[in-house]
């Protein structure tokens, strides 16, 4: 599991663009998570009942998506306080579209939030044009 979560987040501390690495890394995202057609890992992992070192690993993919998704907003210009907000809103944004998607059994919803994803990370930073 370690491994496949290194390889989504992999584009955002490559050589790409902010934006461009955001834009891969949600695409990575949905293939992982077959469009919004599979369950979220980081919720199962986390089931009532689960061991506690399961649960650990969870919060550190957890964190680990945070840091590196805080870290591509900061290379955009957002301000150090501002990119963990973000980062935060889009992970959340990201893992409500995915139970949604699996709820209504209607991945647009999880396809419309990775497709927002570069404007909620790095997009519209306050002072640059």
């Amino acid at each position: 599991m370690e491994q496949a979560f290194v390889e989504i987040l992999e584009p955002l501390s490559s050589g790409l663009g902010p934006a461009a690495a955001v834009e891969e890394m949600a695409r990575r995202v949905g293939a992982f998570y077959d469009d919004g057609r599979l369950a979220c890992v980081l919720d199962t992992m986390t089931l009532r009942g689960a061991p506690d070192d399961i649960r650990a690993r969870a919060a550190h993919l957890a964190n680990g998506w945070l840091t590196a998704m805080a870290d591509v907003a900061r290379r955009a210009g957002v301000s150090e306080q501002e990119a963990p907000r973000r980062a935060r809103a889009a992970l959340v944004r990201i893992e409500g579209a995915l139970i949604l998607a699996r709820v209504l059994d209607d991945p647009s919803e999880f396809q419309l939030a990775l497709a927002e994803l570069p404007q909620m990370l790095v997009g519209a930073v306050a002072g640059r044009r």
